[in-house]
């Protein structure tokens, strides 16, 4: 069995540990701070915002509230292994949106956490479409594919930062063009249902609770 470790602390306490006994870089310690607090669900949407929030900018005076809140959170190497692979795969969504966008979407990758799973190569195109069109959207529960395929005037891949930078692989880009369909979507979003990263119903797909 994985060695689960249980650590306590508010949320700078929590990432100075990560940082110093499992060895993540700042980011992903402040990122897996951030997520693994989320599975004690706080009612509270207020101190969801708040830590949004300090993961974007920590010195906000709007942020110190929750910086007095102490927290267990439960880490393996299995979960900081998918943290670190998230805040690498998505750090251009991750770091360019406010702080109430931002409260969508790391309840968003809570669900990959949760789940246990890694967003693949081949994955990543679809989730981090269906990230955007959630953090423009955060009321709306279910999309459909036509909601977040790319359509890109002269079909021009709209992940050619994320390419270049080798975040992740994508057999779908050639020379700079995206060649991916509705059916190859389909195909990774009914993988990604499998694994419960998200839940379908009908036609229309929603990011697993």
């Amino acid at each position: 069995m994985e060695q689960e470790y249980r650590l306590t602390g508010t949320l700078p306490e929590l990432q100075n540990l990560l940082q110093k006994e499992f060895e993540m870089s700042p980011q992903s310690a402040k990122l897996a701070a951030c997520l693994l607090i989320l599975e004690q669900r706080p009612e509270d949407e207020t101190e969801e915002n708040q830590s949004a929030l300090w993961f974007l900018r920590e010195h906000d005076q709007y942020a110190t509230a929750i910086l007095q809140t102490r927290y267990s959170i439960s880490l393996t190497e299995a979960r900081k292994n998918i943290i670190e692979l998230l805040i690498f795969q998505f750090a251009g969504i991750l770091l360019d949106n406010d702080s109430f966008a931002m409260t969508t979407i790391l309840n968003c990758l809570w669900s990959v956490v949760k789940a246990g799973t890694h967003i693949q190569d081949n994955e990543c195109c679809a989730y981090y479409q269906a990230l955007k069109w959630k953090a423009i959207h955060p009321t709306q529960e279910y999309f459909t594919i036509d909601d977040i395929l790319p359509n890109e005037p002269d079909r021009v891949c709209v992940h050619l930062d994320s390419l270049r930078d080798e975040r992740w692989k994508c057999e779908e880009c050639h020379q700079e063009s995206c060649t991916t369909s509705k059916e190859k979507f389909k195909i990774v979003l009914d993988a990604l249902c499998s694994r419960n990263v998200f839940q379908k119903f009908n036609d229309m797909y929603r990011f697993a609770t």
